[in-house]
């Protein structure tokens, strides 16, 4: 139903080099489902890329009244913010330490998925 509007929207949307935005099967009829995949240098190993995947559900309502399309790009922006963010945490270190552990359990930042490519 909604499909074809949001993948109009990805196929126009463009962050950086290495991301990506697809549209994965939900088998929840509510929910509309977001992946960013990114790939990043790992922290690690820079010289090496990892593929970084966020999931996120998107209310179906929210893609069902006028402003349908900004909502949906407020949440393609935000999960840039999030992966900035923990990329941030990752990657900023004072001594060789890192200030935050970006891998800690949190319930309010989305789960990632990590592989080596």
């Amino acid at each position: 139903m909604f499909d074809s509007r949001l993948e109009s929207v990805l196929k126009s949307f463009t962050y950086k080099p290495g991301f990506e935005f697809e549209l994965p099967y939900s088998s929840d009829h509510h929910t509309v489902l977001v992946r960013l995949v990114a790939k990043v240098p790992d922290v690690e190993n820079p010289s090496e890329l990892t593929k970084v995947i966020i999931t996120r559900g998107i209310p179906i309502w929210e893609l069902d009244i006028p402003e349908w399309e900004e909502r949906f790009l407020r949440h393609l922006y935000e999960m840039i913010v999030d992966f900035e963010h923990h990329e941030i945490d990752e990657w900023f270190r004072i001594n060789k330490k890192r200030r935050k552990n970006p891998h800690k359990n949190n319930p309010s930042i989305p789960k990632r998925h990590e592989e080596d490519l």
